[in-house]
């Protein structure tokens, strides 16, 4: 009784953070979210735009990882109905919360599309297994001849040259 109880939740759990979000959670994996743009995504996209695209980058990752926590609140993913928000302007309105690994990546690549610098080409979505046996999400940057590992959730920044 007690291994099918133990099995059972770790199946639960399989399917809960592993599986359900490629699946289920907006701009993840299948629900694509659409480019959003308002006037406060504009200005916000220019305070951070600097005369580099690689500044720009530095820039808008600073900004996330300094305004909406990631791994050392992961357990607010329990909220599992706020890991489908994807409005942009109310995610940037909203400071100081916290934001799942694709809510910080779709506000980074937002920010970095609206200045213009960057295009869908120079953004790519890469997903892994943490050892929690959780899906996770994280960006690979192309600047010129350089990639970018971007993972706000983690606040990893890494030039991979």
């Amino acid at each position: 009784m007690t291994i099918n109880l133990i099995i059972t939740a770790i199946t639960i759990w399989i399917i809960f953070a592993t599986i359900l979000p490629f699946i289920i959670l907006p701009n993840f994996y299948l629900r694509k979210s659409k480019q959003q743009n308002s006037i406060y995504i504009q200005k916000t996209a220019n305070k951070l735009k600097a005369k580099t695209k690689q500044k720009t980058l530095e820039n808008i990752f600073n900004f996330v990882t300094k305004n909406y926590t990631g791994k050392k609140d992961r357990l607010k993913l329990a909220l599992y109905h706020k890991l489908f928000n994807s409005d942009i302007d109310k995610i940037l309105k909203n400071k100081k919360s916290f934001l799942a690994c694709h809510q910080q990546n779709l506000v980074i690549s937002t920010l970095l599309k609206t200045t213009k610098q960057f295009t869908n080409k120079d953004i790519t979505k890469h997903w892994n297994v943490t050892k929690l046996l959780t899906a996770h999400q994280y960006l690979i940057i192309k600047i010129n001849k350089q990639k970018f590992k971007v993972d706000p959730f983690y606040k990893q920044f890494n030039n991979l040259k």
